[in-house]
């Protein structure tokens, strides 16, 4: 109890102060201490790492007695999320050091590069000296950002810190103002990265439905099923009707392109008959004119192989005229 009273001491607050109290007084004396501020003062660094170690003491101590107040304790479960949110990782106070777990590390380089523009950026060295660099496995690739940031608050000096993510999502702050940037800069950017994520990926939420609201969405998706059910009932009525009614239009149609195929068919058979009669009376027609020019040729006799051959004269005209009309009613007849 007595080294945790020096840590308040060092602090310059009372054992009795809350986390938040720490918090500050850790924030303006680590500030107020940074060696970049006493450049060439005797053990400025020193005191500056003793007031990180004494702050890490009280909050270990601040998270120890929320664990044993219990999760039922609503102080206790504040007080942890705060030892969470001011230390978030692994601590190394020797090596300068902080080892964090985040999510999305490629959104977290993608942010560092617009938070910092003049950061130095490149690969992480596998020979580093930090031990907690050197615990990760070789394999895993990094990305080390050396960047230049003003504490919250401040105005007037730049500080340092390098940061290096890893593939695994591990991100090691190390350098005189690691601390610094982590109180300040952290749980922002873990802020800032989840709600890009959570854009981009889209999100959404779906809020908790009540017993009685699923039972009332129940009874309407039963009505609406029977309206639905009645509607479609009335549909198939409606287009039974008026397939019906349609049924007999074509039915009728039908009826009306078979009467007048019928009648085109009697047409074509009427227009051929034309074109046979036509030629049998053209063939008629020729024999009357032969016929005709022989009776009103003269008469005369004519030698055909020794042989007499006449003519017909007028007394056989009548039966010739009998014959051709039986000829021609014959004709007709075929």
């Amino acid at each position: 109890m007595k080294a945790l009273n020096g840590c308040y001491t060092l602090l310059g607050i009372s054992t009795k102060s809350k986390i938040t109290e720490v918090k500050v007084a850790f924030k303006k004396k680590s500030y107020s201490l940074h060696p970049d501020r006493h450049p060439g003062t005797p053990n400025a660094f020193t005191n500056f790492v003793n007031v990180h170690e004494a702050f890490v003491e009280i909050i270990k101590d601040f998270e120890s007695c929320a664990m044993q107040s219990g999760s039922e304790d609503p102080e206790g479960s504040s007080t942890l999320q705060k030892c969470e949110e001011y230390v978030p990782g692994e601590v190394d106070i020797k090596g300068n050091g902080i080892s964090c777990k985040i999510q999305h590390f490629k959104l977290w380089r993608k942010m560092l590069k617009e938070r910092y523009p003049d950061a130095v950026i490149g690969k992480q060295r596998k020979n580093s000296i930090s031990s907690l660099k050197q615990a990760l496995d070789k394999e895993v690739k990094g990305t080390r950002f050396i960047i230049r940031f003003k504490l919250k608050g401040t105005e007037d000096t730049f500080l340092k810190a390098n940061l290096s993510i890893y593939d695994n999502g591990t991100l090691i702050v190390t350098g005189t103002s690691y601390y610094l940037w982590t109180m300040d800069n952290f749980k922002e950017i873990c802020t800032e990265v989840q709600k890009i994520w959570d854009e981009e990926n889209k999100v959404i939420e779906e809020p908790t439905e009540t017993k009685e609201e699923e039972e009332e969405e129940g009874h309407e998706d039963d009505s609406n099923q029977d309206t639905l059910g009645s509607n479609e009932m009335n549909l198939s009525r409606c287009c039974g009707k008026e397939y019906s009614k349609f049924s007999e239009d074509l039915a009728a149609l039908d009826t009306k392109v078979v009467d007048v195929c019928e009648r085109l068919n009697l047409m074509m058979e009427g227009q051929t008959k034309l074109e046979e009669m036509d030629t049998r009376y053209s063939s008629i027609e020729s024999k009357l004119d032969q016929m005709l020019q022989v009776l009103n040729s003269p008469t005369y006799s004519a030698q055909s192989d020794g042989a007499q051959t006449y003519l017909v004269g007028p007394d056989r005209f009548e039966e010739l005229k009998d014959w051709f009309k039986e000829f021609c009613l014959k004709e007709l007849k075929e």
